[in-house]
């Protein structure tokens, strides 16, 4: 895989969107839509399992998997930090979302 930015870069594009008003909300919501858009594309989602970090891609990961579990599919969520590293604010409020499922 080529990167096509740098997570710096992403980070700057970002922060960019935010500034210009868009919520970081909003942004992880279409992460996690645009997530779901490709694995319905190429791949089986009968079953998927996400793993997901403490960090804002990791809240990506999550709320894909509730979109997905929400659609009908059998979800798992494997998180891939301890228990109590910190977690992005993002993140947490993903995680407080996938609980609810």
């Amino acid at each position: 895989m080529k990167p096509v930015l740098t997570a710096d870069m992403m980070k700057a594009c970002d922060s960019a969107c935010i500034a210009s008003g868009t919520p970081s909300e909003t942004l992880m919501e279409r992460a996690a839509d645009s997530i779901c858009s490709l694995l319905r594309e190429h791949f089986d989602t009968t079953r998927v399992i996400a793993v997901c970090g403490r960090g804002n891609n990791g809240g990506d990961g999550m709320l894909a998997a509730v979109k997905l579990f929400l659609s009908g599919t059998d979800c798992s969520i494997f998180l891939a930090a301890d228990g109590d590293a910190p977690r992005s604010d993002e993140n947490a409020k993903a995680l407080e979302k996938a609980k609810r499922c």
